[in-house]
């Protein structure tokens, strides 16, 4: 069986800069709001220091040789190649410490390639059928990856994570929210006339549309170092992206304003952190969510998508309204129609 050729060029060049203009290129209110607020808990100590060589090292070391190049053209293995010696190693460190205290990061990291890839479902020449993937410079990757990794393990022993988000989540997987809902249904159905409601909510677009200044107030509310959250902010500010359109590369730049890139290992935990406080609204006040074991269960995410839970269709109308709430304050879009 010969599969079909997956041809981006169905979508005509000019129709990929527009639609991505149209994404990433654009305003969003509520950005002042957040300046005004109070920052939560004091600055965390473990997060306020500098990067190590046995960080960087393990980073490159875990680094894939077959990653696909960026703007630059460098493969990945070139720099596992560059640290493997310890004179060389030093040098990576003291350059991302710079990055980092002097709040300067490099204008050529902040060029990516945006790759469409077709979801296999819908209309190919509709580019909101397409998936985009970023290429980042392998520079910037390392350097990505050395934040990434403190940030997860500090978020990980520190349980700062939502207990409902497995997405995005280290030793942990979305087929236990599956297991989850199914003890849920064991449990109500068995009861004598007993129901449980479960309705599964399509977030679009979601990593595409995140308020950043949201963002920086939500990483700074749990406590994140401000040098961590402006290194990471810097990383943002004034970032492009030329769109790939099958072998050819657009070279009319996409600014980027708001949501994060994908493909970078930032992203999850910086996405965990602009969503997972969003059971805490929903189960506020409701007390039509299912219990197992007296633990209190409003709901469930799935990395970008969520399942909300009650006993009753009253629970269930108001965690519908609770999101689509929560979606208005922090400007997501709640795609009711796929809703199930």
């Amino acid at each position: 069986m010969v599969k079909r050729r997956l041809n981006i060029n169905e979508v005509e060049p000019r129709v990929w800069v527009n639609y991505f203009r149209s994404l990433f290129d654009r305003n969003i209110a509520g950005g002042t709001i957040f300046e005004t607020q109070l920052w939560g808990p004091p600055y965390i100590e473990e997060l306020h220091r500098d990067f190590t060589e046995q960080e960087i090292k393990d980073c490159l070391c875990r680094t894939k040789r077959s990653k696909a190049t960026g703007i630059d053209g460098l493969l990945a293995k070139i720099w596992k190649t560059f640290g493997a010696k310890e004179e060389r190693l030093e040098i990576l460190e003291n350059l991302f410490n710079k990055i980092r205290i002097h709040e300067v990061y490099p204008e050529d990291w902040k060029m990516a390639i945006v790759c469409p890839l077709y979801k296999s479902e819908g209309r190919r020449r509709d580019p909101g059928n397409y998936r985009e993937i970023f290429l980042l410079p392998a520079q910037s990757k390392v350097f990505s990856n050395v934040l990434a990794g403190g940030l997860r393990d500090w978020l990980t022993d520190k349980r700062m994570v939502s207990k409902f988000q497995l997405g995005f989540v280290k030793n942990k997987r979305t087929i236990d929210n599956i297991f989850v809902i199914k003890t849920t249904v064991d449990k109500y159905l068995r009861e004598k006339r007993g129901r449980i409601y479960w309705c599964f909510v399509d977030l679009k677009k979601v990593f595409d549309s995140v308020n950043r200044e949201a963002l920086w107030y939500k990483r700074r509310k749990k406590g994140i170092s401000e040098d961590l959250v402006d290194c990471i902010r810097l990383m943002y500010d004034g970032i492009q992206s030329g769109v790939k359109c099958g072998d050819d590369l657009i070279r009319e730049a996409v600014d980027h304003r708001v949501g994060i890139r994908q493909g970078c290992s930032l992203s999850p935990y910086l996405f965990n952190a602009f969503i997972d406080d969003i059971m805490d609204e929903v189960g506020n006040g409701n007390n039509h969510a299912p219990t197992i074991a007296k633990f209190w269960i409003p709901g469930q995410l799935f990395a970008d998508n969520l399942a909300l839970g009650a006993f009753t269709d009253l629970g269930l109308q108001m965690g519908i309204g609770t999101i689509v709430a929560c979606c208005s304050k922090w400007n997501l879009k709640c795609n009711l129609e796929n809703k199930k």
